[in-house]
C-alpha cells in the first residue's frame, strides 16, 4: 500500500502561473488589543520551536466562512467580512475569564477547534479546556469546562494543543486528540511529544451546562517529533509524523520489555503485536544486518544501518522484479532479483531511527512470496556499489526510488510517514511517503481534513476514507494544486501555506509582508494567474493566514486583519 496518485486529477500540460496584470481588492483593519502569542521562555528544543513559531494564530470556521477568529489577552475577536459593501468588522465575541497559570516551565499558544455550527472548544495553553456556543453571534458562552485531568492517573495535566476534534451529533459525543510538549530532562535527552486521545460524552443536551459527561482517556502515544497531520476517522486514528509513534497503552497491556527487544520499537514500551508478525514471518540473514516481512498486498525490507547514515548516503534502485540496495560509500546490502513482480511506482523506502525500510508493492496481491530473492540472499562482502552495472538490470530503475535525481528541496532529515491506528490502539496501517514533503493540512467542513504531499512538481491533496478494508490503502486522491511543489520550494523564507477547501486557489506567505496567491487553472487551461500582495507596514511579522472557500484570504498581524477578495463576493 502506498501513495499512488489518481493519474486523472493530474494536469500534466500545465504551463504554470503568470502575474496578474491587476492588484487584488483587499479591506484591512487596525485593532488595538495585539494577538496572544505565547514566547519560549528559554530554547526549549527544535520541536519546541516548530510549536511557537510556526503556529497559526488565525482560525477559521467551515461552516462561517466569511469570519476568521483569533485570541487577544483578555477575549477572542471576529473578524467578519461584509460582501453587500464590502467592509471589514472587528468585535470580541468571548471574554476570556481571566489570566491561566498552569505552574508549568512554559505556557502554549491557544487553539481552537470547531465542532459545527453551535459549538467550538477552546484550549488557553494552560492545560484548560471549555466547551463553548456560538449560538449568540457576539456574546459566546462556556456550556462547561472540560477536565481531562479526571480521565488520567496524573493530577494535572501539561499544557497542550488541539490537535483534533470531532463530534458525533447524534451519539452526543466528541473524539478529541491533544498534544503535550515536554522538554528532555537534560540537554542529551530529546523532547517528547503525547498525543492524547480522549472521547467525551455529553449526558444530555451538549448546551445546557447542568448536562452531565463522561471523559475517558482511550490511547496514549508518545513520539521525539511534532505530528504533521491529525485526524480521527471512522475509530481509527490517523497520524503522519517524521518518527516512530508508540501506543503507551497498548505497551502497558502486553507484556514488559526485556533486554533483548528493539529500542527502536518505543520509549520503554513493546508493541506486542508487531513482535509477533516478526517472529511468525521474518526471514532474516543476521549476519547481513536486515530482514523483511509480508502481507497481501506488499513486502517490506528493512536494513539496519549505521549510526551516522543519513538520507544522501543511501542508494536504492526499485525495478519490476530487482532491488539495489546500500550505501554511496560502496556498502551493498541487497542486489538480487526479486521473486514475484512488484509496481515501482507505488514503492517506497523511508529512514526511520537508522533503520531503512523500502516497501515493496506487489504487483499481483495475491500469496505468500516463499522467499524475497531468487539467488542468495547476500552478496559477498566488500563489493561496492559501483560495480553495479545498470545493464544487469532487466527494466528501468524507478525515478522516485533513486536519491541522486531529487532536488535539494526535497532532502529533509527526516522522511513522514503515515501510521494508522484502530480504536483499540493497534497500528493497522504504515506508509511512507517516500520522502515526499507533506506541506500542510487544512480543514474540511464535517469532512476528514486534507493533507497535501508534494508530488513532484505539483501538490497533491489526499483523504482520509471514511470506510476502507484492512488490504486497502487507507486515504484517496482528491486533487491537485498545479505547480504548487515547485513554486514553494523557491520560497525559502515561507511560514504558512494553505489552500481553500474547494481547492480553487493556495496561498504561501512569509513572514513579514507578501502573500504569494496562486489561482488554480480553468478547465482546459494550461496557465493560471499569480497574484502577489505586500501588507503596509515593514515590521508587521505576519501571524496567521486562513483561505475561505468563499474565495477570501485572510491575513493577520500583531495589529491588523487584512482580507483578500479573489472573486466577486
Amino acid at each position: 500500500m502506498s501513495f499512488v496518485p489518481n493519474n486523472n486529477l493530474i494536469q500534466h500540460n500545465f504551463d504554470g502561473y503568470k502575474l496578474a496584470p491587476n492588484r487584488l481588492n483587499f479591506v484591512s483593519k487596525k485593532f488595538s488589543n495585539g494577538v496572544k502569542v505565547s514566547q519560549l521562555k528559554e530554547q526549549f528544543s527544535y520541536q519546541h520551536v516548530r510549536a511557537f513559531s510556526l503556529h497559526n494564530h488565525l482560525f477559521g470556521d467551515p461552516w462561517f466562512p466569511n469570519a476568521v477568529y483569533w485570541c487577544t489577552t483578555d477575549a477572542i475577536f471576529c473578524g467578519e467580512f461584509y460582501p453587500v459593501d464590502a467592509s471589514l468588522d472587528i468585535y470580541p465575541v468571548y471574554h476570556l475569564p481571566g489570566s491561566c497559570d498552569s505552574g508549568c516551565d512554559q505556557v502554549l499558544n491557544v487553539s481552537m477547534y470547531q465542532l459545527n455550527k453551535r459549538f467550538c472548544l477552546f484550549s488557553d495553553g494552560c492545560g484548560n479546556l471549555d466547551l463553548l456556543d456560538k449560538n449568540q453571534k457576539e456574546n459566546w458562552r462556556t456550556v462547561t469546562v472540560l477536565d481531562l485531568s479526571s480521565a488520567v492517573t496524573i493530577p494535572k495535566l501539561l499544557p497542550f494543543l488541539v490537535s483534533f476534534a470531532k463530534l458525533n451529533e447524534l451519539e452526543k459525543s466528541v473524539e478529541l486528540v491533544t498534544m503535550e510538549l515536554q522538554k528532555g530532562q537534560d540537554e542529551n535527552q530529546s523532547s517528547a511529544i503525547t498525543l492524547l486521545w480522549f472521547t467525551i460524552t455529553f449526558h444530555g443536551d451538549m448546551d445546557n451546562s447542568q448536562s452531565n459527561h463522561t471523559i475517558i482517556l482511550k490511547h496514549t502515544f508518545t513520539s521525539s517529533s511534532m505530528p504533521i497531520y491529525t485526524a480521527i476517522v471512522s475509530q481509527s486514528l490517523f497520524v503522519i509524523n517524521e518518527a516512530s509513534l508508540v501506543s503507551t497503552t497498548t505497551a502497558a497491556k502486553g507484556s514488559e520489555m526485556d533486554s533483548h527487544d528493539d529500542p527502536h520499537y518505543g520509549i520503554g514500551y513493546k508493541r506486542k503485536h508487531e513482535a509477533e508478525v516478526l517472529s511468525d514471518k521474518r526471514s532474516a540473514v543476521a549476519s547481513s544486518g536486515w530482514y523483511w516481512v509480508q502481507s497481501n498486498s506488499d513486502v517490506t525490507v528493512t536494513v539496519h544501518l549505521p549510526h551516522d547514515v543519513t538520507k544522501r548516503d543511501i542508494t536504492c534502485i526499485i525495478n519490476h522484479n530487482h532491488l539495489v540496495v546500500g550505501l554511496t560509500d560502496g556498502t551493498t546490502y541487497i542486489r538480487n532479483g526479486l521473486t514475484g513482480t512488484i509496481d515501482p511506482e507505488a514503492s517506497t523506502w523511508i529512514i526511520d531511527q537508522q533503520r531503512l525500510e523500502v516497501t515493496l508493492e506487489k504487483q499481483f496481491p495475491l500469496g505468500d512470496w516463499p522467499t524475497l530473492l531468487t539467488g542468495p540472499q547476500q552478496i559477498p562482502e566488500g563489493i561496492p556499489m559501483a560495480n553495479v552495472q545498470q545493464e544487469d538490470l532487466s527494466q528501468e530503475p524507478n525515478p522516485l526510488a533513486m536519491e541522486n535525481i531529487l532536488e535539494e528541496c526535497d532532502l529533509t532529515d527526516e522522511d513522514a510517514t503515515l501510521m494508522v491506528f484502530d480504536s483499540n490502539g493497534q497500528q493497522k496501517h504504515k506508509c511512507g511517503l517516500g520522502g515526499r514533503q507533506v506541506l500542510f493540512s487544512t480543514i474540511v467542513n464535517s469532512e476528514p481534513p486534507m493533507f497535501c504531499v508534494r508530488h513532484d512538481v505539483d501538490a497533491l491533496l489526499w483523504q482520509p476514507l471514511i470506510t476502507s478494508s484492512a488490504s486497502e490503502f487507507p486515504c484517496q486522491h482528491i486533487g491537485t494544486l498545479n505547480a504548487l511543489g515547485y513554486v514553494q520550494a523557491s520560497k525559502t523564507d515561507k511560514k504558512f501555506i494553505n489552500c481553500s477547501s474547494d481547492m480553487t486557489f493556495a496561498a504561501i506567505c512569509d513572514c513579514n509582508r507578501n502573500v504569494h496567491v496562486y489561482l488554480q487553472p480553468a478547465e482546459k487551461s494550461t496557465t493560471a494567474l499569480q497574484y502577489v500582495h505586500s501588507l503596509s507596514g515593514t515590521n508587521n511579522h505576519i501571524l496567521g493566514l486562513q483561505p475561505t472557500i468563499s474565495g477570501l484570504l485572510f491575513v493577520l498581524t500583531n495589529d491588523e486583519l487584512t482580507v483578500l477578495k479573489l472573486v466577486s463576493v
